[in-house]
């Protein structure tokens, strides 16, 4: 199927870290893949690693599942800022980078996505839970009295876009 071949073409690993390609892959013909991942938004990496998971228990396929806990496992193993934020972007031949600036909105999609894992049922071990803690603490902790929180910040917690918009 498409989605077997997707997981099968764009999943690489660089070192100790695992990922789904997403981020500017081509998804005519062949899935021309670059081997670039995002945490958030068009990368999607661990929703990609959670759907791979889900795939491969429903068609009793083991190595999707292997492909996505290996991608989970490694972004939490190897894939956090200071404890608490998730580096933003990898690619086949680079290390996790967000280059200084951490967004909001992407630091969400991946605690989002590990809360899906944890409430869907789908068998994920207690520091999958500490992840989603610890990074949901943390953009609390950003919040403002009015309830907005900033667009971009960096790892020490210092606004560097204070828009809100994402």
């Amino acid at each position: 199927t498409q989605l077997s071949h997707y997981f099968e073409t764009s999943f690489f690993t660089s070192g100790k870290i695992a990922g789904f390609a997403g981020k500017e892959m081509q998804t005519f013909a062949d899935f021309l893949t670059i081997h670039h991942m995002e945490i958030g938004f068009i990368g999607r990496g661990l929703m990609n690693a959670l759907f791979s998971i889900e795939y491969g228990l429903s068609r009793k396929l083991q190595k999707f599942v292997d492909m996505g806990y290996s991608v989970i496992n490694s972004m939490i193993d190897f894939g956090f800022i200071n404890s608490c934020l998730y580096e933003g972007y990898t690619s086949k031949t680079e290390k996790w980078d967000s280059e200084g600036q951490f967004f909001l909105r992407r630091q969400c999609e991946g605690a989002m996505s590990l809360f899906y894992a944890v409430k869907s049922g789908i068998p994920s071990s207690e520091k999958w839970q500490t992840g989603f803690s610890k990074i949901a603490e943390y953009v609390v902790s950003l919040q403002y009295a009015d309830g907005h929180l900033p667009h971009s910040f960096n790892s020490c917690g210092v606004v560097i876009d204070n828009s809100g918009n994402s």
